[in-house]
């Protein structure tokens, strides 16, 4: 069984990176990507080049690979993944910048990383110790790249983008080679920001300088995975001469949720990662009190400018987005205007009640919150900080049924893993579902009632809704894709009519 399933998919891949490779519009775009990769590495603020695949709504992840010869003047170009530290460089007589000693030990924890992702993203670690054996130590399952001249560099860089390889087919090749040089990209693009390399200090810098001032309460950190930090605190709050339990939680985005959603999204780039690294939630009892509490920390954020905070009197940067709380069918409409109406500030009420005339965005699960985009500065760069308000019973429902976080936590692999090769069985949705129930049993009160047998059927024909069938390979099995990704890759004709 097992070995069918693996010549199902080593034929499947075949024909679709075959495709790809026949069609001269998928070729100029590979094409036009990698200049692109070459350009915005040298200058990253500029807009990318005019190509045809800014229009096809495609970047490097789409492709099975993004593999381009590399000329020797294009080296000029790769040195970008460094960014623009001037400590990683020095300047010959001739103008040109060398990478020194510390820039090349900076390469190397790229290229480290750049493995990590790739390993965990299904390249299997014999491609480093064969393929890249002159290069790369494999020690304990981690990779360790020796990289200490510029010669070895180009050397590297050369027979990364090269194939060259006889003893495997031509498209297994493109397609590791291809994997691996979109996560060093990814990595790098990420690495050269401060707020990330720094979010963890600045995510303790906000707790205590922003929401222990606010709440005038102590609260402590809490380590967390791979040295992470978060808060989860309890504490009383008078609000409109009531004691109300108020709770706040927080983390900061690791680097392994950040790569993954550039991987699974087409829009998400390493820029716009930071404005959503840092985020908040703060869980009120109910509708007035959150509305109050919303309003108040608005009034905290324009009357305290010198904190954290970039200036903005008009309310022009900071940002609500509702989903279904203050906006919603399902609370009384005066209530709403009640609680509105008891804010004193007419600019934050005013702002506030903007969101009574927008219409809230269309989605297959319930989830309810209200987020504020709160516009922060910093000595590093200026960043959006996330903190979302939620009720205390809206609380327990997002994380209920098909919206548990172990459920959006499967969909989102299942994308990853479509977008990462092009395609996903369904017996291997079928699988996802059954590890994902057996490894939270607390579904089957929360999907069936307890009636246990029910719990998987129910929840793969619920995650099926996500997917796009684009072969059955027999009667229990299809070839899939993710819904999103197909409607994206259909319009320049990716996929082919797999015929086997």
């Amino acid at each position: 069984m097992w070995i069918q399933k693996l010549k199902d998919h080593y034929q499947i891949s075949k024909e679709i990176f075959e495709a790809s490779q026949k069609s001269p519009e998928m070729q100029k775009i590979s094409e036009a990507l990698f200049a692109d990769i070459l350009h915005t590495l040298q200058h990253p603020r500029e807009k990318k080049l005019n190509n045809p695949a800014n229009k096809a709504k495609l970047t490097g992840q789409d492709l099975f690979s993004i593999l381009w010869p590399v000329e020797d003047v294009d080296f000029s170009y790769l040195t970008g993944l460094l960014g623009q530290n001037p400590e990683y460089f020095q300047e010959t007589a001739q103008w040109k910048k060398e990478i020194v000693d510390k820039g090349f030990l900076a390469l190397e924890h790229i290229f480290n990383m750049g493995a990590k992702h790739s390993i965990r993203h299904w390249l299997n670690i014999s491609f480093f110790s064969t393929f890249l054996k002159n290069f790369c130590e494999v020690k304990n399952g981690k990779v360790y790249f020796r990289l200490k001249t510029p010669k070895q560099y180009q050397e590297l860089v050369k027979h990364l983008t090269t194939t060259n390889n006889p003893d495997k087919e031509l498209f297994i090749q493109h397609a590791h080679q291809g994997l691996f040089l979109k996560n060093l990209i990814r990595f790098s693009d990420l690495n050269k920001n401060e707020v990330f390399r720094e979010r963890r200090r600045l995510f303790s810098h906000i707790v205590s300088s922003v929401f222990e001032k606010y709440f005038n309460e102590k609260i402590p950190l809490l380590m967390a995975k791979e040295g992470n930090f978060e808060i989860n605190t309890t504490f009383v709050k008078q609000i409109e001469d009531k004691n109300i339990n108020i709770n706040i939680s927080g983390n900061h985005k690791t680097e392994k949720s950040l790569m993954d959603k550039m991987w699974r999204d087409p829009s998400y780039s390493a820029s716009q990662s930071i404005n959503d690294i840092i985020r908040f939630q703060i869980v009120m009892p109910d509708y007035e009190v959150l509305i109050l509490q919303l309003a108040d920390f608005i009034s905290y954020y324009l009357e305290n400018p010198e904190e954290e905070f970039q200036i903005d009197p008009k309310l022009n940067l900071l940002k609500i987005k509702d989903k279904g709380i203050i906006n919603s069918k399902e609370f009384d409409t005066d209530l709403v205007q009640q609680s509105i109406k008891k804010i004193e500030n007419a600019d934050i009420k005013e702002f506030i009640s903007q969101c009574l005339t927008h219409e809230n965005p269309k989605s297959k699960n319930k989830y309810r919150d209200v987020k504020l985009i709160v516009p922060m500065k910093s000595k590093w760069k200026g960043f959006n900080m996330e903190v979302k308000f939620v009720l205390s019973d809206w609380e327990n429902t997002n994380e209920s049924w098909f919206d548990s976080h172990e459920i959006h936590r499967l969909i989102q692999n299942l994308e990853l893993q479509s977008r990462n090769q092009k395609f996903v069985r369904k017996s291997e949705i079928y699988q996802a579902c059954v590890d994902c129930v057996n490894n939270n049993p607390k579904l089957h009160e929360e999907i069936s009632a307890g009636e246990n047998w029910k719990t998987i059927d129910k929840l793969f024909r619920y995650v099926l809704k996500w997917f796009k069938s684009l072969k059955k390979l027999n009667s229990k099995d299809e070839v899939m894709v993710f819904e999103k990704q197909y409607k994206r890759m259909t319009e320049r004709n990716y996929y082919p009519d797999i015929s086997f």
